[in-house]
């Protein structure tokens, strides 16, 4: 997170609140059906499959998978983690990449566990996949890193009966590049400071471990520094905290320049005209790269 917010030799950004998506499951679920944790695309598919079941006898459906499948960010964030699992990537050398086979097979996933999903989850975006986990509609999904606290507080439904990891593999062999999409939030100075000395210091101060490891203890609990991984206080109301940094550790910033916010938005239009079945996965991302070429072209950024 710190190179991310720092690439060159020069401090910008002291990073104070990491952000990134999971995979996580009901392990209570799974273990109640026999099912070991999937580790690959094919045992993801069976066990959202088997996890899938209709209402009956007063009690409501359960879905094997959930995911937020309304256009936008948080569904191509959902998605660019699978596209690693297949070995792809997203951009390489400044350059559209998830144009490869690897970018359409995790689409194709997606479209396929829409099968084992809520009937709506097209419509849904973070906050309906969140609440469907909570009243406990659904055995495994992807989400942002945030739903950790909420499936973990005092008075949540699933409280210690989610597990969180990386994310299942196209195949057992698979060797991924990155393993999810890195986001976050740091504290800067701007250039009309009239005190930029003053607010570098509290900047530092609000960034330091103490401080920023008593705001995350109370606040979204998650691990600023690699050293709060192993802080008891925060592994005692978020034990989903090893399995975050775990993913962090190989995360990967979407697109390291200043046009990442508007191409990202041509991307999240595509991704979803596949996944709601307007366009075929492979020209949905042959349109997008298209798209963000032109962009880049006549938006040559920083």
């Amino acid at each position: 997170m710190w190179k991310a917010f720092n690439p060159g030799k020069k401090i910008a950004w002291m990073p104070y609140q990491p952000d990134t998506r999971i995979f996580f499951y009901r392990a209570d679920l799974l273990q109640a059906a026999g099912i070991q944790p999937p580790k690959t695309w094919d045992e993801l598919l069976a066990a959202a499959k088997a996890l899938t079941k209709p209402a009956a006898d007063g009690k409501d459906a359960q879905y094997g998978f959930i995911f937020p499948g309304q256009r936008g960010w948080n569904l191509t964030l959902a998605w660019i983690p699978f596209v690693y699992a297949a070995g792809g990537d997203i951009f390489k050398d400044g350059k559209p990449a998830f144009d490869s086979q690897a970018g359409v097979d995790a689409l194709h996933l997606l479209i396929e566990l829409e099968k084992y999903s809520p009937p709506d989850v097209i419509s849904f975006g973070e906050h309906e996949v969140n609440q469907s986990v909570l009243h406990g509609q659904v055995a495994m999904g992807v989400s942002a890193s945030a739903i950790t606290p909420e499936i973990e507080a005092p008075d949540s439904p699933i409280k210690g009966k989610v597990t969180s990891s990386g994310f299942p593999l196209q195949s057992a062999d698979t060797k991924p590049n990155h393993s999810a999409a890195l986001g976050g939030w740091a504290f800067g100075v701007s250039d009309y400071s009239k005190h930029k000395d003053a607010a570098a210091f509290v900047a530092m101060w609000l960034a330091s471990r103490p401080i920023v490891t008593e705001m995350q203890t109370h606040g979204r609990q998650h691990a600023a520094r690699l050293s709060m991984a192993k802080d008891p206080g925060l592994l005692a109301v978020n034990p989903h905290i090893p399995a975050i940094v775990d993913i962090l550790t190989n995360a990967e910033i979407f697109f390291r320049g200043s046009q990442g916010a508007a191409i990202g938005e041509l991307l999240n239009v595509r991704v979803a005209q596949a996944v709601a079945g307007e366009m075929k996965p492979k020209e949905a991302l042959d349109a997008a790269v298209g798209d963000i070429n032109n962009y880049l072209s006549s938006h040559p950024g920083e």
